[in-house]
């Protein structure tokens, strides 16, 4: 079972999420719907300026410089 309390997601400034609850009992599906724009590796992916502006903001930065 998956369960995720008070998830907050968001571009940039905007939040698009806000204190959800997901719970993803036994036999059941989770389905994300959508084209992925983008390959490569997660490393790969913070480092490529254009999905940092699409998709997740300045926190990116601030995150690699803090590591």
């Amino acid at each position: 079972m998956l369960t995720a309390d008070d998830l907050d997601a968001g571009y940039g400034d905007l939040q698009v999420l806000s204190e959800v609850v997901l719970t993803v009992e036994e036999k059941e599906y989770v389905v994300g719907q959508g084209e992925n724009r983008y390959e490569g590796s997660g490393d790969a992916l913070l480092a490529n300026e254009q999905v940092r502006q699409d998709f997740i903001g300045g926190w990116v930065r601030r995150a690699i410089r803090s590591k």
